[in-house]
């Protein structure tokens, strides 16, 4: 849904719980937006459809607000990908991560999406970890190599 400019940066070194404290404040923000952004976007979308049974408002017309809505919903989205990205420290680049330490990460690529790497520090090993987002739960998490 998203579309993030790559950020090339050092990516920061979380321990788990680290992360996981971080991501539970994200995803605190993340519901809210969300919550929000269904509510308005349900209220908006009703609109088309009451003018279209009860007007004789020109379908274009019609076709134009139902585009705008969309967009705006996608411009939420895109800052809340923004919001992540910015909170949590990430390198978008995560193909570089892939080639780097010649892994896959590992995601369900149909429900969520990557945003980007984060290093996670276990012991004396520090590996990367792919941070993601779920829109529809809404949900943001991580995945390790595969």
């Amino acid at each position: 849904m998203s579309q993030v400019e790559a950020q090339a940066q050092s990516p920061v070194i979380y321990t788990r719980g680290e992360l996981e404290e971080r991501l539970q404040d994200v995803n605190e923000k993340a519901k809210v937006v969300v919550k929000r952004l269904k509510m308005a976007v349900g209220m908006l979308r009703h609109i088309p459809s009451y003018l279209y049974l009860n007007t004789k408002v020109d379908l274009d017309v019609l076709e134009d607000i139902s585009y705008r809505i969309g967009h705006l919903e996608n411009a939420v989205l895109n800052a809340l990908d923004e919001l992540v990205i910015s909170e949590l420290k990430l390198d978008t680049d995560i193909g570089k991560y892939e080639r780097e330490f010649n892994i896959k990460f590992m995601y369900d690529k149909q429900y969520v999406m990557p945003l980007g790497v984060v290093m996670l520090k276990e012991k004396d090993r520090v590996k990367p970890v792919v941070v993601w987002i779920n829109y529809f739960k809404p949900i943001i998490g991580y995945s390790e190599e595969d």
